[in-house]
């Protein structure tokens, strides 16, 4: 049984066509492969990948925007991997500190803090080893250090 026969047929060679509509168009085809009718500028940029085509201003915009935007979402992604080893880094060296001196150490409700934020040290380029020093930790009241979160970054912005 053929499968075909629903298909249409070129209308120079007579061949079975593949498909009924083209894909893009979705108008009837009427001619095979070999036997397609195109334009002069179809044939011009055939061979080109693309690189022939044209481009109406209005496009070319859109397209330089939308180049931008994916460029500066890898300059976004690229500073957050420097931030998070940045952290890494700060957190690794607050860790061999020696916190057991620290007042308030182990008390209920406290929490380790730094008093220059990771934040800060990060944005001033200040290094991991001096942020993440002993002499910059101390233990504060839980609640008290969830203010400071907030307070602490509109202090540091004045500065």
């Amino acid at each position: 049984m053929n499968k075909r026969k629903n298909f249409p047929k070129c209308e120079k060679c007579g061949k079975t066509l593949s498909r009924k509509v083209h894909s893009v168009t979705k108008k009837p085809l009427r001619f095979c492969i070999n036997h397609r009718q195109m334009t002069e500028e179809h044939k011009k940029n055939i061979g080109l990948g693309g690189k022939g085509r044209v481009f109406s201003e209005e496009h070319r915009k859109k397209m330089s925007i939308s180049v931008a935007k994916i460029w500066k979402e890898r300059r976004k992604l690229e500073d957050l991997t420097k931030k998070k080893e940045y952290y890494r880094a700060v957190r690794r060296i607050t860790k061999r500190q020696k916190v057991e001196v620290l007042e308030n150490y182990r008390k209920e409700g406290y929490e380790l803090d730094h008093i220059t934020p990771i934040i800060e040290g990060y944005r001033r380029q200040i290094d991991p080893k001096i942020v993440g020093d002993i002499s910059n930790l101390r233990y504060i009241a839980a609640s008290e250090n969830r203010k400071l979160g907030t307070q602490q970054q509109k202090k540091w912005r004045i500065y």
